[in-house]
């Protein structure tokens, strides 16, 4: 597998989205364009959303949204959750300032009005939707409530903060399960999976790393996965660093499908910033090591975990500060990355070189993994119960 950039880069890009054979892009002057040209001025470049055929984005200047179908163009004269897509309707918000708190409501943007208003103020820094029902967190990042958008309701609320966690994300639904990154008092993570009916915990995974890192979903969301560039913990010690953690979770209960170390890019330098799933291959973004910023693009093997091809990408400095890679999508044979200086490098895969498996895996299991314990002695875990994890 090979991919080659030839100079085809953009410049001036503020943000973009990538859906099917469909190329959508707003430039540093807010201008919006697809592959017919320039759209519509004064778009919030961070905001492109596909569903079916339309495309929506927002005002950066207004509380409007835009939805495109067909070449034509239809605003909405509401500020919309564009994330919050679900067959024919979106929600909307009204931000109260002196309050700090939501009030949402419903809207059909086929029939293009309000269907439904929420009476009631929300608290809230983010939020998942599925169905007719939202599951959010408030600004405390220590509550997680379920909301029915039909009777207006509360589903179930839960206080993760009488434990002492507090929530990083939702990282999605799957199974009617609900699952949420946390960090507990000593800052390690935490997954943690709620029933998306009663809010009841149906299973928890201490990830024995400092939060952060990347995960992706796997293609039929019956596992989730994340990489970690910081290295391995025994017992509150790092006992390896910078080598990149690699561990897959069932969604349904939990458990560990596999776990260990990248081993072919801990060989090279390299520490994942951010990565993506397509089409049986992981795509990602990577920095050297010693340095943050990410400067490196790359393609693993889903099934091996195999390291197939790696480059680094050629960036101009950015003001005397340096530059990095901020933003990673993939279609069918094209990477495309975009810089802190707004360039959009495009590489584009090598169709005459034929893909062949690999044979080797590029996941070394935590219980082969040489380490270096607090005297410099070389060791290995050699039960489960030393596992680092």
């Amino acid at each position: 597998m090979m991919y080659s950039n030839n100079n085809n880069n953009l410049v001036n890009i503020s943000g973009f989205k990538i859906y099917k054979d469909k190329f959508l892009f707003c430039d540093k002057n807010k201008g919006i364009f697809d592959g017919n040209g320039f759209i519509r001025s004064n778009i919030d470049g961070t905001s492109l959303v596909f569903h079916e055929d339309y495309i929506f984005f927002l005002s950066s200047v207004e509380n409007i949204s835009y939805y495109l179908i067909e070449n034509k163009l239809y605003e909405i004269l509401h500020p919309l959750w564009l994330h919050t897509i679900e067959y024919s309707t979106v929600l909307g918000y009204q931000y109260t300032s002196i309050s700090k708190s939501f009030k949402i409501f419903i809207f059909d943007f086929y029939e293009n009005k309000i269907l439904k208003e929420i009476d009631k103020e929300l608290d809230l820094w983010n939020l998942i939707r599925c169905k007719n029902t939202i599951f959010y967190f408030n600004s405390s990042k220590t509550k997680i409530s379920a909301l029915s958008l039909l009777t207006s309701e509360y589903a179930w609320e839960v206080d993760l903060g009488v434990e002492g966690l507090q929530v990083g994300g939702i990282l999605g639904i799957k199974d009617n399960n609900l699952m949420v990154a946390c960090t507990d008092k000593q800052h390690q993570g935490i997954w943690l999976a709620l029933d998306v009916a009663t809010g009841e915990e149906v299973w928890r995974r201490s990830l024995q790393i400092s939060y952060g890192g990347t995960y992706a979903f796997n293609e039929d969301k019956t596992s989730i996965f994340y990489l970690h560039a910081k290295g391995v913990w025994l017992n509150g010690i790092q006992v390896v660093k910078g080598s990149n953690i690699f561990r897959e979770i069932n969604t349904k209960d939990g458990s560990v499908r596999r776990e260990g170390v990248l081993w072919q890019l801990d060989e090279v330098g390299l520490g994942i910033n951010n990565c993506t799933l397509q089409n049986g291959f992981i795509y990602f973004t990577a920095h050297y090591s010693g340095s943050f910023g990410a400067t490196v693009i790359g393609v693993l093997d889903y099934e091996t975990l195999s390291l197939l091809w790696w480059e680094e990408v050629k960036l101009d400095e950015a003001n005397g500060f340096g530059n990095f890679l901020t933003q990673l999508q993939v279609s069918e044979n094209k990477i495309y990355v975009l810089d802190k200086t707004h360039v959009l490098h495009i590489y584009e895969k090598d169709e005459s070189i034929p893909f062949v498996k690999p044979t080797q895996s590029g996941l070394m299991p935590f219980e082969n993994l040489p380490i270096k314990t607090q005297n410099n002695e070389n060791q290995n875990f050699d039960n489960n119960d030393d596992l680092p994890f």
